[in-house]
């Protein structure tokens, strides 16, 4: 049996016996005329910014020391050339550093010697010839990088959030769908196995109240591992919140923000029952890094998720990228989306409302509010 006939075999078997972590949501079957015609797929990583994971994917997936352990290779990288100097603002001291720290993790000799990547695009619509599918790595521009490979019938990853608005997370998902493109979104961080283990200890249906604590550095970045997080154990349309402790201009996202505390409140599903209110806050105990700590109602679930260097004899690959990997490997090769159009648009919404939320000093702000919303676009100095 050949490894993509292996591999695909394993994942049709994950999917019947209900362990890839994707049968929470009614998932789309997609249509895509686009086959493959090799043994492995070729992925590109479209983005090299300051919200990028395009070498930390590759890392993972490339890693010449360790045997493939998905069915994805990466074998093209695109970055714009003008370097990402218009994504920090600050001193010119402090952009400067930040722009070297970039490109010294992005760079492109990493890339092509260490891991192997034979092609450097001038231009993303050049990638196509060389790919199967695209990670879409810049976020903050997903709609216009996505654009070409969702028009394809490609599979794609938008990493997190989606969109940095409505109006460019509906039209990556119409366009998903006109074109049978495969669609995956979001952050490691919600398919590693310790959240697998807590999903598994929580029945929804029984929670009332819930408190989530991860790590922060920055909004964008950061906070998308919080709430999607909370949304993958506790689900549910979540209709309002309220931020407080954001201190940043509307169009800033300051690395380092302060803590800042996010109230959810969901849609009321029965007569009988309240509305699961929910807090996610970025404080996290020092000096341990631990990404999750939940509390639901009077029972706290003491499961942390580390996230940096390697903890208990495992690798930070292993332990926190890798289930995400194979996750999209497991979508791209069945052709089924792990997470509906729903719970899509719900993670970007809750990012929108508890962000203008915080501009309003913690104001409730609704799902009605947000159509014209957006994401700020900058990485700052700590404000």
């Amino acid at each position: 049996m050949k490894r993509r006939q292996f591999i695909k075999a394993a994942a049709a078997a994950g999917s019947a016996t209900g362990i890839t972590g994707a049968t929470v949501h009614a998932a789309s079957k997609s249509n895509s005329q686009f086959k493959l015609k090799r043994d492995f797929m070729r992925i590109g990583m479209v983005g090299l910014g300051p919200y990028s994971h395009a070498m930390m994917y590759t890392e993972a997936i490339n890693n010449p020391d360790t045997p493939p352990r998905s069915n994805l290779h990466v074998t093209a990288v695109w970055g714009r050339e003008d370097g990402y100097v218009n994504s920090f603002r600050g001193t010119e001291e402090w952009k400067q550093k930040r722009l070297k720290d970039l490109h010294d993790y992005m760079s492109i000799d990493k890339f092509t010697g260490t891991y192997g990547v034979k092609n450097v695009v001038k231009n993303p619509k050049d990638m196509i010839k060389h790919v199967d599918a695209v990670f879409i790595t810049d976020p903050e521009d997903s709609l216009n990088l996505a654009r070409p490979f969702l028009e394809k019938g490609m599979p794609v990853f938008v990493n997190r959030p989606i969109a940095w608005n409505m109006h460019d997370a509906r039209e990556i998902i119409r366009l998903a769908k006109q074109n049978g493109s495969t669609l995956v979104t979001g952050s490691c961080i919600p398919w590693m196995q310790e959240i697998q283990v807590i999903k598994g200890r929580i029945d929804p249906a029984k929670v009332q109240h819930y408190y989530i604590e991860g790590s922060g550095a920055n909004f964008c970045s950061y906070h998308p591992h919080i709430f999607e997080t909370a949304l993958k154990l506790v689900p549910g349309k979540v209709i309002s919140c309220s931020t407080f402790g954001w201190n940043a201009p509307p169009d800033e996202d300051p690395l380092n923000i302060p803590v800042i505390y996010t109230h959810l409140t969901y849609e009321k599903t029965a007569d009988d029952r309240d509305p699961i209110l929910g807090l996610a806050t970025n404080a996290y105990e020092k000096p341990i890094r631990s990404w999750v700590k939940i509390h639901l109602d009077n029972e706290v679930i003491e499961q942390r998720v580390y996230w940096e260097g390697v903890v208990g004899g495992v690798a930070h690959d292993d332990h926190i990228t890798m289930p995400f990997m194979q996750t999209i490997d497991r979508a791209f090769v069945t052709g089924v989306w792990p997470e509906d159009e729903d719970h899509i648009l719900n993670k970007v919404v809750v990012m929108l409302m508890a962000h203008k939320s915080g501009l309003k000093n913690g104001q409730p702000v609704s799902r009605d509010e947000i159509e014209d919303h957006s994401l700020p676009r900058y990485q700052t100095e700590k404000m």
